[in-house]
């Protein structure tokens, strides 16, 4: 309990907590990510916390994202980026995530190739979560 509070007062010290979204936000899938991180950042701000959600959009575009990744790292001072329901999108950013050792979420994509690199060397590519069933478990399942 002192951990956590000393934690929040050092981050309201600090200033508010930098989230990235980088989302299709023309699209009603890609839309709701940003959505949810600002209905989450404004319920933990409602009680007392301070998440700043800065959203970009990708335009469902490997490039815009890599461009948008380091923007968020390197000027916008991010501290985790949350990021597109499109594997080819979410493994264009994976090594910018290794690179620059900032936490990578993705809550939709489904790749299998995802998750292979962690696998493969954890202590390098251990920035990226994928929030989301890979597409074997999902056709297992539904086998």
């Amino acid at each position: 309990m002192i951990a956590g509070s000393s934690t929040v007062a050092l981050a309201q010290a600090n200033g508010p907590i930098k989230i990235g979204v980088i989302a299709e936000v023309q699209s009603i899938a890609g839309a709701a990510t940003p959505g949810g991180a600002q209905i989450a950042a404004d319920e933990i701000n409602a009680k007392g916390g301070k998440i700043e959600i800065i959203t970009y959009d990708n335009k469902s575009s490997s490039a815009d994202s890599v461009r948008a990744f380091q923007r968020a790292v390197s000027e916008d001072k991010v501290s985790a980026v949350i990021a597109s329901y499109i594997s080819e999108v979410v493994l264009a950013l994976e090594p910018w995530a290794a690179r620059l050792k900032v936490p990578l979420i993705t809550p939709g994509a489904a790749s299998n190739e995802i998750t292979r690199p962690i696998h493969d060397d954890y202590d390098k590519n251990k920035y990226t979560f994928h929030g989301y069933l890979t597409s074997a478990a999902q056709a297992q399942a539904i086998c």
